[in-house]
């Protein structure tokens, strides 16, 4: 029989004493890592949901806006709309119907679970590829008539936080953080 190609030595080995308690302080910081991982994460998804529930809000503000619009009518016949005063009983300025309905409607949406405030929704109105610039769809010029556009902007601020505070990134429970979306919508001109 061969003898062994490594010999163990019959004496104990020595502890190492200087290691001892090495694993306890590395999980621990790691602990402390992984939970500030976690909860920052928990807290930017918040974020990321309320700024999803603020685009479904300005979406079917404008789409509301739309409607309004269509239904009236005043897209049947551009030529009289703006000099009959038609416009202004729909979308004329912050109290015409249009607006009002973009506004509940955008109201009924939760963002972070809080409703929408009618001050954080801006409806305005425009034509074409232009876009929508005013509050009030009487100046929009008589391209309104035939290609109407709607642009719903909601505004939402204290959003609520649950682990940065804890670590004394904010001093309350809601961040400074404002999330906005905005939304724009075609009206169908069946003529």
């Amino acid at each position: 029989m061969l003898p062994p190609l490594i010999r163990r030595s019959r004496r104990r080995a020595e502890p190492r004493r200087q290691e001892r308690g090495f694993t306890m302080a590395l999980v621990a910081v790691s602990l402390v890592a992984i939970i500030a991982m976690a909860a920052l994460s928990i807290d930017i998804g918040t974020l990321y949901q309320a700024k999803a529930e603020a685009q479904r809000a300005a979406d079917a503000a404008a789409l509301t806006a739309a409607r309004v619009i269509s239904i009236s009518g005043i897209t049947g016949d551009p030529a009289i709309g703006n000099t009959d005063g038609s416009w202004a009983d729909i979308c004329g300025g912050a109290t015409s119907p249009a607006t009002l309905a973009a506004i509940n409607v955008a109201q009924q949406n939760l963002i972070s679970g809080v409703a929408v405030l009618s001050a954080n929704v801006t409806v305005k109105y425009g034509s074409g590829s232009g876009g929508a610039t005013t509050t009030d769809c009487t100046g929009a010029g008589a391209n309104f008539g035939v290609n109407p556009v709607v642009t719903a902007n909601v505004t939402s601020g204290k959003l609520p936080i649950f682990f940065a505070r804890v670590f004394s990134l904010f001093g309350s429970n809601f961040s400074g953080t404002t999330v906005s979306a905005s939304a724009t919508a075609e009206v169908f001109n069946p003529s």
